[in-house]
């Protein structure tokens, strides 16, 4: 989610933003989540009001059909007390152990046990569901007893709690895998408020005059991709999360026979090498690296209070982060609104400003319409398959205007879908632009 604060009645949304705002993003969860996303109001499960809630089928490799029975059972009968009461009351008919591991992984059975506890207990928790559901079927009597009723609370299913949960960004890695956005940890936050000596922290300490001269920066391995030279040496292309943006890191074999225990998904580099441009964007061709701890931070859900200023992770003078040319042409996709010429990086290392489809909606008085409406739109954009970025747009009853875009939702533009959005939501709620501008 990206994340830019103007001064008027119009964001642009991120994970941390959003709780300054009012607007929470949660994590899926069998106790809370639709199966699509789906907007929480007051009085549902939040302090905050308003909670963006990750649907169940959003989660990699889970699909609609394996989880709609999940969101039904508990619409009827209320909420799961125990992983015991979720083994007994689902029909997991269409779902396999792979899609319960995503769940369990995405973190949608935290409210119900630990983390680490439900994922090590997964082979005896599929067991038990499926007795439960062949019994429940074939209408034997159910392994639990009569006294396992759903407001019980008991639990014959016993998972091994004795071993420590999941650290905040062991939860965090598994989040990125699953939901291509880590909620329980942000880095960044650490980064921003670090006295990093004579490192840098930010691309916005950044600048051309720097461009072939030796820095250090300390930023969070998000992603890293494994390529090979000519002669077949493996090196690495290391995207360096920073504040206000990332450096593409290339991690070149010499300098990989050094630092190869560096260079894993949810490290802190603080890595030194030859500053350079690829593209739009900086780049460091590494030297050395080593692994930077962090001094300890609280979780995103919990981090109001220590979150950076808006000012703080969008800022732009001195980066050589340039907007990519945009002329609203071809391909079948409406022309791109007037936009800014230069586009700020925000704290996720998005550009603001990326191509997407853009749905518009209205709060109304009718919340469970509102839900209805977003799961509608987002089940019609999944069926064209496609790597549009979606973004949503809420216009809320007290006036504010809220940008922000979904994750691990993408679609494939075209006219076709258009159309059917515009059935869905109204005439201007759906459309696709070049640009999506603050």
């Amino acid at each position: 989610l990206n994340c830019r604060l103007d001064h008027g009645d119009r964001y642009v949304a991120s994970i941390n933003e959003c709780t300054r705002m009012g607007i929470e993003i949660g994590l899926p969860d069998v106790n809370s989540s639709s199966v699509l996303y789906a907007i929480d109001r007051a009085g549902e499960k939040t302090q905050m009001g308003n909670k963006l809630r990750i649907g169940l089928a959003a989660i990699k490799t889970v699909g609609e059909a394996a989880v709609t029975p999940i969101v039904n059972e508990r619409a009827a009968k209320g909420p799961f007390s125990s992983i015991s009461d979720f083994c007994r009351r689902v029909d997991v008919s269409g779902l396999n152990r792979r899609t319960l591991e995503a769940l369990a992984k995405a973190g949608a059975f935290d409210s119900l046990a630990p983390r680490a506890a439900v994922i090590g207990g997964l082979d005896r928790m599929w067991a038990v569901a499926q007795q439960e559901t062949r019994n429940r079927n074939s209408g034997q009597f159910g392994m639990f007893g009569e006294e396992m009723d759903s407001s019980s609370g008991g639990s014959l299913l016993e998972l091994d709690t004795s071993q420590p949960d999941y650290t905040a960004q062991e939860k965090a890695t598994l989040e990125k895998e699953f939901l291509g956005v880590a909620l329980s940890y942000n880095p960044l936050l650490g980064l921003a408020a670090l006295n990093p000596g004579d490192a840098y922290t930010s691309v916005d300490q950044l600048s051309e005059e720097m461009l072939g001269s030796s820095v250090t920066l300390l930023g969070h391995v998000s992603a890293v991709t494994e390529r090979y030279t000519r002669d077949n040496r493996k090196f690495l292309r290391v995207d360096l999360a920073m504040v206000g943006g990332q450096v593409e890191t290339m991690v070149w074999p010499d300098s990989l026979d050094k630092t190869v225990n560096v260079w894993q998904t949810g490290n802190i580099a603080r890595t030194t090498g030859r500053l350079q441009i690829r593209g739009d964007d900086f780049s460091i061709a590494c030297y050395d690296a080593q692994v930077f701890d962090l001094p300890d931070q609280p979780q995103v859900a919990d981090a109001d209070a220590q979150s950076p200023s808006p000012s703080t992770l969008n800022r732009s003078n001195g980066s050589a982060n340039r907007a990519r040319s945009s002329n609203g042409a071809g391909n079948g996709h409406y022309p791109a609104p007037s936009a800014s010429p230069s586009a700020a990086v925000n704290g996720n290392g998005h550009k603001n400003g990326d191509a997407g489809v853009l749905i518009k909606m209205a709060e109304t008085d009718d919340a469970e319409e509102d839900r209805y409406r977003l799961r509608q739109a987002i089940r019609v954009m999944l069926e064209y398959t496609g790597d549009d970025k979606v973004y949503l747009e809420l216009f809320l009853k007290e006036g504010r205007r809220v940008l922000m875009e979904i994750p691990t939702v993408s679609t494939g533009s075209c006219d076709e879908l258009q159309g059917r959005l515009r059935e869905l939501l109204g005439e201007d709620c759906a459309e696709y632009r070049e640009s999506i501008a603050a």
